[in-house]
């Protein structure tokens, strides 16, 4: 860090007589706080950042403290008290109210416009406050002195004083804020990390700070045969000397001399200047809503690039490093921005980026974790566009979110994206490493990408690169570059990520162009660099490359917590994820049935998953979503984000029904109702539908059947019924992998069994439950074929019990955030309520599962029809299924719901599926990466050397593992148990999220065990329990032929030890489909090319990456190393279709 010489004038001990002194006039302003809400920011002292925080809000209650003790004795007509201040500047200015002693004693106002220098206010009996800034910070806030100026006789002697700061005003932002630290007399004398150009000659630079309390004085510095003076004012004060360039560190006398006071001699260490290149990276952060709604956004996002092309023609004429350069964040708005302009702006831009001056980046905007691979796959097609135009992508820049998903690395090793950049912003979160890193991030496949682990995505501007204060940049900058000396950065180059404005969604500024050219005409060092995203990437690459770490590890998100502030929208933002899976899926069976597909597919599905993308950015809701939850942009921006998960839910039905239909033209029709029901999976399954059927088919109260090709019945079940009919579930067995089979519907055979009378026990022949109402609800899962409890006996909560958990306030989990890094835990403030009253409803019989119905009470957390489990125990599949259904209560105060699962197994792990992989939590993912909780895309598992319990929920991704850890904020995550907890719901963000949500929501699990402990077992069942099977049902109709019967076909059989398709869709060029195939288990596997023609009929089958261009023709096999994902292609010869 920076050599700091701070130097007290006085011991502590003749300080305080001096303060004490009666003809002493200046005293401390602050000596310690009284009331008021702390915050941690930054000051005008590098070593202050913890204030008392006043808003112009009812929520905000006044600021107080007290000075230091007065004399007994004052000989002065007047006093001063001085402080440390912060103050927004804003165009609504908060009017603040000063209190001294319980006596409101003169008013003042933010200020409007940001300057540096003083602002009186005058008040009662010749009181002013003078409020002296000597410095803007990063958002160009004025921070300084408080100097509050009061006659003595308002002054209690020989005591604290209390001081107070108040306001009337309510609804508006604007802040005030006094630093929680007394001020003392002192000079710091250190080397700023510069090298300084005057007359041809190069010099280093030595500042001298003083922090002076008392009358104006004169100061002499006398340095290496310079002498310069200084008058110091009250407050803060800077003296800087140029002095010759060291070779070597050494330490050096500087000799200050102050008013008439002796000499004081203090050394000054001093050595050569690190040859530092600072690679400036201006980027537009892009939030799909937060600062301002979407609809403005949208729009905006596309002036940018106009504005950007402007400041590249104004900066052509400046040197080459101060040009005007731009990194555009998401591919989002480049591909709009091709859709949108005339072809001679296109064409403008395409120039500037092939001349390096603009940027195209690889991710199409900035994700949550709950976007599923197939959803990732689908964003990357914008690639495919932008390479059409002939723009070049080597760059993804993932920023504010602080995970990314793993699968990327092997999506992005198929394209020309080489790199990835990590603009974490660290709230609620910790962070890889402990300084800004690079390293190979790796596969599990063993693709790799270049990553850099940067800083928060505005960390220029947290320097005030933008606010035009060049002394401020430069002592800030010094710090940061020493601070990284200090920790050992390897490097003598580092890119810093800054937007034109401190806000997100800000449109760029040339400001910085003449920042940079001023700079670098007065400084040999540091130079600093108007840079490209990929620039930095590219040096990192070419130079140090071949020495940089590999990480084969997961990068889990932090803020995937807060998709849980939207259950029900999160829910059925994976319900359409998995639906667009099978929809997908059953357009290429048709394909592969060679009849032809529905016009406008390709766009119908682009238009869906475009909606998918934009609920799955990280952007859920306006800045004040929870401190005003009901203000009208909170909730127009609340229902614009929503409405993109239900519009996709809405538009994916209709798909849904027309791919339907299309693939109907290859059934052929029979004598009796039929029911084709698909199997969008690559392995053969059995398992439940449900679906509806009109009483067209079957008439209101008749008996029926439903037979399989063999004359096989059926298990089925009658639920509720409609008007027009029934929903029935059935059991169907072996639907071949990747196919269909159909079966016939039969009157006037009775089938439905179902009884709802109470009967002893809870078993089948898998599983014996046991229940306690008193604990929660499950005591014991006993396997019967492993003969094994699957529970933790010794735990306080049974399976299924939840947890309504209520923190006092939010802010107990702000104690991480961009500025305040408190890592020592403390426990959060609040109470957990257990589900109570338990009691069981009823028991019902039926062909396919018993289920047993419990009821609880959650008081505050649901309304007074409180909470119904149902527990499924299924005659035909080894699993259990959980059905809960509750009415939320809309509750603004922090509130979450957890489910507990306290599995055991002896000697087992974690595990859960990412994007990509398993994760071993604190295992296989980087140390400071998402630890108290993690999302799982399909599953999660307890695993030992003999057995696995698998774990999955369809609608909830959010789990923790070995406890609930909320708050712990741990850094590598050392599971103690077995025990999963699934987090239901929470509204502990402060911002960007909701604060509230209420009505009825309803989510499953489904968990099973086995003595099958691979990879593939567990992600088998994962999908099967996620991934419905569909059905079509077609009224009976005279055969065309007499050969129509009940059949059953596999469009493609892949069904592979190991080998799990991903998904299957139509190609980009409608010519084909691709498989996205993934092997799990970390083996090797061969597919024949010839058999998949043969079955297929495709007259070409090819590797292609995943914008589908060709890598290779496959000649004899298609081959899989170990965790390895490949796009194939099928090509059909289009006069083959039917």
């Amino acid at each position: 860090m920076r050599s700091f010489l701070i130097v007290f004038f006085l011991s502590c001990q003749l300080a305080t007589i001096f303060s004490q002194s009666a003809n002493n006039t200046f005293f401390q302003g602050f000596s310690e706080e009284v009331s008021g809400k702390r915050f941690g920011y930054h000051s005008p002292l590098p070593t202050v950042s913890e204030s008392l925080l006043l808003r112009g809000r009812q929520d905000f209650e006044a600021i107080s403290w007290s000075t230091e003790v007065m004399p007994e004795q004052i000989n002065s007509a007047y006093i001063n008290l001085i402080w440390i201040f912060g103050m927004d500047v804003h165009s609504d200015p908060v009017k603040f109210d000063l209190w001294l002693n319980g006596e409101e004693i003169l008013a003042f106002q933010n200020s409007k416009s940001s300057s540096i220098g003083e602002k009186k206010f005058k008040g009662k009996e010749g009181t002013i406050l003078t409020l002296n800034t000597t410095m803007l910070d990063k958002y160009e806030d004025q921070m300084g002195f408080a100097i509050l100026k009061i006659p003595s006789r308002l002054i209690k002697k020989g005591l604290k004083n209390l001081i107070a700061i108040s306001t009337k005003t309510q609804g508006n932002n604007a802040w005030f804020m006094t630093f929680r630290s007394p001020i003392f007399e002192n000079i710091t004398a250190y080397q700023n990390k510069v090298v300084v150009k005057e007359n041809g000659q190069l010099f280093h630079s030595i500042s001298f700070d003083f922090i002076h309390i008392g009358s104006e004085e004169n100061a002499v510095v006398k340095f290496l045969s310079q002498e310069k003076s200084i008058q110091l004012n009250a407050g803060f004060n800077k003296l800087e000397l140029n002095v010759p360039m060291v070779q070597d560190s050494s330490n050096y006398t500087a000799n200050i001399k102050i008013g008439s006071q002796a000499p004081i001699e203090k050394s000054v260490a001093m050595a050569p200047v690190r040859e530092w290149q600072i690679y400036l990276v201006q980027h537009t952060h892009t939030d799909i809503g937060y600062t301002r709604p979407q609809t403005e956004i949208l729009a905006e996002h596309l002036k940018y690039i106009d504005y950007a092309l402007d400041f590249c023609d104004r900066t052509d004429n400046y040197p080459d490093a101060a040009k005007f350069r731009w990194t555009c964040e998401t591919s989002w708005s480049i591909r709009e921005y091709l859709k949108s302009r005339p072809r001679k702006q296109i064409d403008r831009l395409l120039q500037r980026i092939r001349e390096g001056r603009i940027e195209a980046t690889g991710m199409f905007l900035n994700y949550s974790e709950i976007m599923d691979e197939s959803a990732l796959a689908t964003q990357t097609k914008t690639l495919k566009m932008l390479k059409n135009q002939g723009i070049d992508v080597t760059t993804a820049m993932q920023n504010d979110v602080n995970g990314i998903a793993w699968c990327l690395v092997d999506y992005f090793s198929q394209t020309d994206v080489k790199y990835v950049t990590m603009g974490i912003h660290a709230h609620r979160a910790r962070k890889p490493f402990e300084i800004p890193t690079s390293f190979w991030w790796e596969s599990p496949a063993g693709n790799r990408l270049l990553a850099f682990r940067s800083e928060h995505y505005q960390h220029g501007n947290s320097l005030s690169l933008t606010t035009g204060q060049q002394d401020v940049f430069r002592n800030n900058l010094s710090d940061y570059l020493a601070g990284l000396e200090a920790k050992s950065y390897p490097y003598d180059r580092i890119a810093l990520q800054f937007s034109g404005y401190v806000t997100d969604n800000s449109p760029p500024s040339a400001k910085v162009c003449d920042i940079i050219r001023d700079w670098n005409e007065k400084y040999e060092w540091p130079k600093l660099k108007s840079a490209l995203a990929s620039e930095f990437m590219v040096y990192l690459d070419e130079k140090h490359g071949e020495e940089l770490p590999t990480h084969k590890l997961a990068w889990p998100d932090w803020w995937t917590d807060g998709v849980a502030s939207a259950a029900n929208e999160t829910k059925m933002s994976r319900l359409t994820q998995i639906q667009m899976n099978t929809i997908s899926a059953i357009l290429s069976m048709t394909r592969l049935l060679a009849f032809p597909l529905p016009k406008g597919h390709l766009e119908e599905t682009e238009a869906i998953y475009d909606q998918l993308l934009f609920y799955n950015e990280h952007t859920h809701g306006a800045a004040e979503s929870i401190t005003e939850p009901l203000s009208q942009n909170t909730i127009n921006q609340w229902n614009m984000k929503s409405a993109y998960v239900w519009e996709a839910a809405k538009k994916a039905h209709l798909l849904e029904e027309k791919a339907l239909a299309f693939i109907q033209a290859a059934l052929p029709p029979d004598e009796v109702p039929t029911i084709t029901v698909f199997n969008t999976l690559n392995w053969g399954r059995s398992g439940f539908l449900k679906l509806f059927i009109q009483h067209e088919v079957i008439p209101s109260g008749t008996e029926f059947s439903i037979l399989d090709e063999k004359g096989r019945e059926v298990p089925s079940q009658r639920y509720e019924e409609r008007m027009e009919g029934a929903y029935f579930g059935l059991w169907l067995e072996n639907i071949p992998p990747f196919g269909f089979k159909t079966y016939s519907i039969n009157p006037k055979i009775i089938n439905d069994k179902r009884d709802e009378s109470g009967q002893p026990g809870f078993e089948n022949q898998y599983y014996k439950i046991d229940f306690c109402n008193q604990k929660g609800i499950i005591k014991q899962i006993y396997d019967k074929d492993l003969k094994i409890n699957l529970l933790d006996k010794n735990d306080s909560l049974s399976l299924g019990q939840m947890i309504y958990e209520q923190l006092d306030n939010r802010h107990q989990l702000e104690r991480l955030t961009n500025t305040t890094r408190d890592t020592i835990y403390k426990a959060l403030k609040g109470k957990r309520t257990l589900l109570s009253d338990i009691k069981e409803l009823k028991r019902m019989s039926g062909s396919i599962y018993n289920s047993i119905v419990f009821h609880g009470n959650l008081p505050g957390c649901v309304d007074e029809k409180g909470v119904e489990i149902e527990i499924r125990l299924y005659h035909f599949k080894k699993k259990i299924e959980f059905h809960y259904k509750m009415s939320k209560l809309p509750v603004i105060d922090p509130e979450s719901v957890y489910v507990a699962f306290p599995f055991q197994l002896e000697n087992a792990n974690l595990q859960f599926e990412a994007q990509g992989g398993l994760v071993r939590p604190g295992k296989d993912q980087l140390e400071g990466t998402s630890s108290d909780w993690n999302t799982i895309q399909n599953f999660a598992s307890v695993r030992n050397e003999e057995n696995q319990i698998v774990f999955v929920s369809n609608e909830i991704p959010l789990v923790q593992f070995g406890a609930i850890n909320t708050g712990r904020y741990y850094y590598k995550l050392h599971p103690a148990t077995n025990h999963i907890f699934s987090w239901v719901l929470n509204n502990y963000w402060v911002t960007n999220f909701k604060a509230s949500q209420g009505g009825e929501l309803r989510w499953s699990y489904s968990i099973c065990s086995s003595d099958d402990n691979s990879t593939e077992f567990a992600t088998k069942f994962g999908m099967e329990e996620r991934t419905p099977l569909l059905s079509r049902i077609q009224l009976a109709n005279s055969p065309m032929n007499d050969s129509s019967k009940l059949f059953e076909k596999s469009a493609l059989n892949l069904d592979f030890p190991g080998l799990i398709l991903i998904n299957a869709r139509p190609s980009m060029d409608d010519k084909g489909i691709i498989l996205h195939l993934r092997e799990v288990e970390g083996g090797h596997i061969s597919l024949s090319k010839e058999k998949i023609q043969q079955e297929t009929g495709a007259s070409e089958i090819m590797e292609v990456s995943i914008l589908e261009e060709k890598i290779q023709n496959l000649q004899d096999k298609i081959k899989f190393d170990h965790f390895e994902t490949k796009f194939i292609k099928l090509i059909f010869d289009q006069e083959n279709i039917k």
